[in-house]
């Protein structure tokens, strides 16, 4: 080979990598994270299964149902523990509610099956996915570049695949899931029965159609 054409060959090289690096922090700065109201992207992932196997399962598998991508930053920390056992033991609240919970984190499925023992007595009840170097926590915008972990973010997906809900909370506190079943409910409320949900709204209340008159009068007085 001549010294032209390695010479050529080299600057071919140069160019593809510092177009590669500009457009990589082009699309780093530049990206912007599906919100309320946009449809989310299939998406596949490892996950440990309640029967202990491990295998890939797609966000748009679990047709007609609702989801709950639940966020959280490393197995064997000090809170997301609590949270985990939470969740399993409002299991039942979220199946009454048509709603998956998929718990994530950036360990591997293999990670989760080796911590599970020191989190339950029992099998895991809910697919546990896996998302080593924070894939899908990237795409949903809630990846902590510091820390190499997600933030606690909880995703609510509609059965057709548009996010209803987008929480994201510091890595320093818990959640608590009656915020979040009431949500759930709320919203699958305002869409069976119309109208909205007011303030204070609880599963079993009524949703209203219009701004009843005693707001309106107090709007007046003001």
């Amino acid at each position: 080979m001549n010294s032209k054409l390695t010479n050529r060959l080299l600057t071919l090289l140069l160019i593809l990598i510092l177009g590669f690096l500009v457009g990589s922090s082009w699309y780093k700065h530049n990206y912007k994270a599906p919100g309320v109201g946009e449809v989310v992207r299939n998406f596949s992932a490892p996950a440990l299964l309640e029967d202990e196997s491990i295998a890939n399962i797609n966000l748009y598998d679990f047709e007609g149902k609702w989801k709950l991508l639940f966020f959280y930053p490393k197995d064997g920390t000090t809170v997301c523990p609590t949270e985990l056992r939470a969740l399993l033991a409002d299991k039942a609240k979220f199946d009454e509610l048509n709603t998956v919970v998929l718990p994530i984190s950036v360990d591997s499925a293999e990670d989760h099956k080796e911590w599970e023992p020191h989190l339950t007595d029992e099998n895991f009840a809910f697919p546990w996915l896996g998302d080593e170097g924070g894939k899908l926590a990237k795409y949903f915008g809630i990846y902590d570049e510091a820390g190499k972990v997600s933030y606690r973010g909880a995703i609510l997906i509609d059965p057709e695949n548009k996010i209803q809900s987008t929480t994201v909370y510091d890595n320093s506190i818990s959640r608590t899931n009656e915020e979040t079943l009431r949500v759930i409910a709320a919203l699958q409320a305002a869409r069976e029965n119309g109208g909205v949900c007011p303030y204070g709204w609880e599963e079993g209340d009524d949703t209203i159609e219009e701004i009843p008159e005693y707001i309106l009068d107090k709007d007046k007085e003001e």
